[in-house]
């Protein structure tokens, strides 16, 4: 299945009656994606009664500096892997 905007939007708004119900709320910190999660749940009308902030940390200093990832990590295995996530 392909990734389209439209699938995107369509699990935004499943994502929004799932913390809606549950009263639950995020925040997310991105990279790759370039802060594109971040737009589709905002483009959400409500979404600021669950989603809390996003982050975009595209250099490897800000992933050090900003969210506590590892240089040795990154050194090691790449800032785009699985080890990296938080």
């Amino acid at each position: 299945m392909a990734i389209t905007e439209q699938l995107l939007k369509e699990l935004a708004l499943e994502l929004d009656e799932c913390m809606t119900a549950r009263g639950l709320k995020i925040a997310c910190a991105e990279s790759c994606t370039g802060g594109w999660l971040s737009k589709i749940i905002t483009d959400v009308a409500g979404s600021s009664t669950w989603f809390e902030a996003s982050i975009v940390c595209y250099s490897n200093h800000s992933k050090t500096q900003l969210l506590g990832v590892s240089e040795a990590i990154i050194d090691e295995f790449g800032a785009v892997s699985g080890e990296t996530e938080l």
